[in-house]
């Protein structure tokens, strides 16, 4: 992602190029450690001392420039600092994460590190980042907001063999009992449809039901265009379990009809239906 704060070395030998023209390669000098110094008009805070390492080099000796570094504070009026974290071990870590969110580049020489326990809260509370005085970049400090988040994917789906993606039988000679099922809202016959047992014992209030609410002619002996003849009754429960249900409805009957004697549909009935407002399950 792009940074929104850039390396503080960097800047300091931008600015030096625009000001005075001097182009000064970075790998030919040392930097001492920043100091903190008295605010001037300008608004700098620092002092670093700049000296040449290589006799190579275009220009030798050495310089003390000042420059303002930036108050972690002030973070609270660029970035959002209420954020998203996996149980964070430190405060560097916080900073990591800030790293990642907004390119803020923090490196262990800026944040002290501190030990943080959110476990207690599920990753919940607030964290205080903290300057080093030897940072060139930062002075002060901020407090963060954490709320669990970020958790890699990769250590929650640890079962990632799934099953494959739901077809009704194909059976090219007859339509599929899904799709004359799948529509229909049996709630008028909800007393009856949570009655019904998984098995066999059941289908002849299952055909009653069916006849009643499509208009065809459901049977349970012998082979016909809509029999339950070798059919089962394999589900009777709430949607949520089986994928191919509909969730906006509250239950189902799921029946495996017969694939010989069931002429006018394949596969599978889907049947759902809502439970009256008040009735005990």
């Amino acid at each position: 992602m792009s940074s929104i704060y850039k390396d503080p070395l960097d800047q300091i030998l931008a600015s030096i190029k625009s000001l005075n023209n001097v182009d000064l390669v970075k790998a030919e000098y040392t930097f001492g450690l920043p100091v903190a110094v008295e605010v001037d008009g300008a608004g700098t805070n620092t002092t670093v001392l700049i000296t040449s390492k290589d006799l190579q080099s275009t220009y030798d000796g050495q310089v003390t420039v000042r420059y303002r570094r930036l108050n972690l504070a002030d973070l609270t009026t660029l970035v959002p600092l209420s954020i998203k974290a996996d149980l964070p071990t430190t405060t560097l870590q916080v900073a990591e994460r800030l790293n990642q969110l907004y390119g803020l580049k923090f490196t262990a020489d800026d944040i002290e590190s501190t030990p943080v326990d959110l476990s207690g809260t599920d990753g919940a509370g607030t964290v205080t980042l903290v300057a080093k005085d030897t940072s060139l970049a930062w002075i002060g400090s901020v407090v963060v907001t954490l709320a669990r988040g970020a958790i890699p994917i990769a250590d929650r789906i640890l079962v990632t063999n799934l099953p494959g993606l739901y077809m009704p039988n194909r059976d090219d000679t007859k339509p599929y009992g899904e799709v004359y099922s799948v529509f229909r809202d049996l709630s008028a016959y909800a007393e009856g449809m949570q009655l019904l047992a998984l098995g066999t014992g059941s289908l002849q209030d299952l055909a009653t039901i069916l006849t009643s609410a499509t208009g065809d002619a459901w049977v349970i002996n012998g082979s016909a265009r809509y029999s339950l003849d070798g059919a089962t009754i394999v589900f009777n429960d709430v949607t949520s379990g089986d994928p191919r249900l509909k969730t906006n409805m509250e239950r189902a009957v799921i029946v495996n009809l017969s694939t010989n004697l069931s002429l006018g549909l394949s596969g599978s009935l889907l049947l759902h239906y809502n439970l009256p407002d008040g009735f005990e399950d």
